[in-house]
């Protein structure tokens, strides 16, 4: 009898609460640019091996509008000039798809090949504040060649350092 009674309020208590729905996810895709406010210091040479902090600036385009600010390190080969890249706690400042502005937390990963001119990797972004609460996305980053771009306006140019593509959505805060 008290399964029954179980059953019946079942189908009340799913009336009751309110389902929690995210916004369905969104690519975002567009380029990057370095800012010349970038700079770079070799901090070790151990056994052929450069680690190089890279801390500045890039300023986005596309479906991402604003800049992504922090430090990323280059763990690249002295011979073959090829290696890896890791970054966290990059700060992004601005829109995305058009949203109200705020801020987020992204980091990324990936290879490097100095002489071929590309990395390739992924990267995260989240922690949103502002018009970027609840925001949540993985995906993908390439360079095809490297550009520096005097300062980092809002409005980009053609030319980019790179390409990234996103599926973003939203939580409901």
């Amino acid at each position: 009898m008290r399964s029954v009674r179980m059953l019946l309020l079942l189908p009340l208590a799913l009336v009751l609460v309110a389902p929690a729905n995210a916004t369905r996810p969104a690519l975002v895709t567009g380029t990057a640019f370095v800012c010349d406010s970038n700079t770079a210091t070799v901090t070790t040479l151990v056994d052929g091996i450069y680690i190089t902090e890279i801390t500045g600036q890039f300023a986005l385009g596309g479906g991402l509008q604003g800049t992504l600010a922090g430090t990323t390190t280059f763990i690249v080969n002295s011979t073959t000039l090829q290696g890896t890249f890791n970054s966290t706690g990059l700060l992004f400042r601005g829109t995305i798809n058009g949203s109200q502005p705020g801020t987020a937390v992204a980091q990324w990963n990936g290879t490097v090949d100095l002489p071929a001119g590309t990395t390739i990797g992924h990267w995260v972004i989240g922690t949103g504040t502002g018009g970027l609460a609840g925001v949540h996305g993985q995906g993908t980053l390439s360079t095809q060649h490297y550009a520096t771009l005097a300062g980092c306006p809002a409005t980009l140019p053609d030319g980019a350092l790179g390409a990234y593509s996103l599926g973003i959505h939203f939580h409901p805060a």
